[in-house]
């Protein structure tokens, strides 16, 4: 189920959410791996792109996320004082 600032995705969409790693874990690759799992789950599915977002205000992960090859196209408010950055990436 897509959040409903990704409402308006195509059908050829994955949508990767909820990824974390813990602390301890950072750093060895984790979530490097999980999310080229994913893609290649989603290209198997017939996805032509995926999408993923997280805080906007953290740009640590937005770093990371762009360093994957994914790119930034928006971002929405939630709710009041919460903002997503939302980010895609053709397959």
């Amino acid at each position: 189920m897509l959040p409903p600032h990704w409402e308006n995705c195509f059908e050829n969409v994955g949508y990767l959410g909820t990824l974390n790693v813990a602390r301890d874990y950072m750093g060895y690759g984790i979530g490097k791996a999980v999310i080229r799992w994913a893609e290649a789950e989603m290209r198997a599915r017939g996805k032509a792109e995926a999408c993923l977002d997280c805080y906007a205000s953290n740009d640590e992960l937005s770093a990371y996320y762009e360093r994957l090859g994914y790119q930034a196209v928006g971002e929405v408010e939630t709710y009041p004082g919460y903002s997503e950055r939302m980010f895609h990436k053709p397959l």
